[in-house]
């Protein structure tokens, strides 16, 4: 059944593709915030990109901090953090919105960022309303977000909900969606990295053959998927600011010494926008192999052309370059190459 979705307050939808027109702008969070002892720190970051890139910090005095600058962007994502230290690790408080310049308040308590009441920001409002629809939902999320974007063909919030979800749901689903849009919203970032993902994704799957593409390493030197010629090639994906993909690399370089001698290598794909971060996490987890990125993120080509959309995630293609497996970790690939590689 078809789920109804009641239309957001014109204002909202309105606001959004306004603030792409403009230049950067000026903005100003004030937060009010219990819990805390004065002189504590809290931390501001940019989301802009997709990762956590620190901006400034604030000290709170009397529950009560301000941060001011410019945004690099229209509009953008901003996040406050208040990490702590425990017996297990570090802890976040963590909380991500929306900010287009002007005022925002932030309303939270100690422990509790994801529950903040955050005012001020159009896409924000928009963004909490979609969420609360959702809710509602729980056991037909694909369908309220897809009914959601059907409805709200001007929205930067729609486009960014199809932007995340273009590789879950596919090309079919997505060029639907994506030609629904207006054409202010097809030329939002959101916009364009969807029509990447249209013009690049292969739908690759077991039995195909292997999509060749070419990237720099990390020492800016191309390498193509096609220079692995007459063995079995793992073509890996993952990223320095993946938990999961850091605690399979141990396992990957495990094999990797095992079996290089044999006929078998590793192409990873790092999806970075940060080269530091990339070159740290190859050096800390021992990755000898050739690892490629073209520092574009999610909006990485061969992630788009793969339709990646968890990670790690990996193909194992075999010496004529058909595809003959897929996401094998652990002893699940290392017992694949011993039946191969006998």
């Amino acid at each position: 059944m078809t789920i109804i979705i009641s239309l957001i307050a014109a204002a909202f939808i309105a606001a959004a593709p306004a603030a792409a027109q403009g230049q950067a702008k000026e903005f100003e969070i004030i937060g009010n915030i219990s819990g805390f002892r004065d002189s504590t720190y809290i931390s501001l970051y940019d989301f802009a990109t997709g990762y956590n890139v620190f901006m400034d910090s604030a000290q709170i005095i009397h529950g009560r901090f301000v941060f001011r600058g410019l945004l690099s962007h229209p509009y953008q994502k901003l996040g406050l953090d208040y990490t702590t230290k425990t017996s297990e690790g570090y802890q976040s408080d963590l909380s991500i919105f929306w900010v287009e310049g002007g005022t925002v308040h932030f309303t939270a308590k100690k422990g509790d960022f994801r529950k903040a009441t955050i005012t001020g920001s159009p896409m924000q409002e928009e963004s909490n309303l979609l969420a609360a629809i959702v809710a509602r939902h729980p056991d037909k999320e694909k369908e309220t977000y897809i009914d959601y974007i059907k409805a709200h063909p001007n929205s930067l919030i729609a486009a960014e909900i199809l932007q995340i979800y273009c590789k879950t749901w596919g090309r079919d689903t997505t060029q639907l969606l994506y030609d629904g849009f207006s054409e202010k919203v097809r030329q939002s970032p959101f916009g364009k990295s969807i029509y990447s993902f249209l013009s690049l994704s292969k739908n690759i799957q077991i039995g195909d053959r292997f999509v060749d593409f070419t990237m720099p390493n990390i020492r800016g030197e191309n390498i193509s998927l096609s220079d692995y010629k007459n063995k079995y090639v793992l073509l890996d994906f993952w990223g320095s600011w993946c938990g999961p993909c850091r605690a399979e690399n141990p396992n990957l370089v495990k094999t990797y010494r095992e079996f290089r001698d044999k006929g078998f290598d590793i192409l990873g794909v790092s999806v970075e926008a940060n080269k530091k971060w990339w070159g740290d996490a190859m050096q800390k987890d021992s990755i000898s192999w050739e690892s490629v990125s073209d520092l574009k993120g999610q909006d990485n080509e061969a992630v788009l052309i793969y339709g990646i959309d968890h990670y790690p995630a990996n193909f194992l293609i075999d010496p004529g370059g058909v595809i003959i497996a897929k996401d094998l970790r652990g002893d699940a690939l290392r017992n694949k190459l011993a039946e191969l590689l006998q």
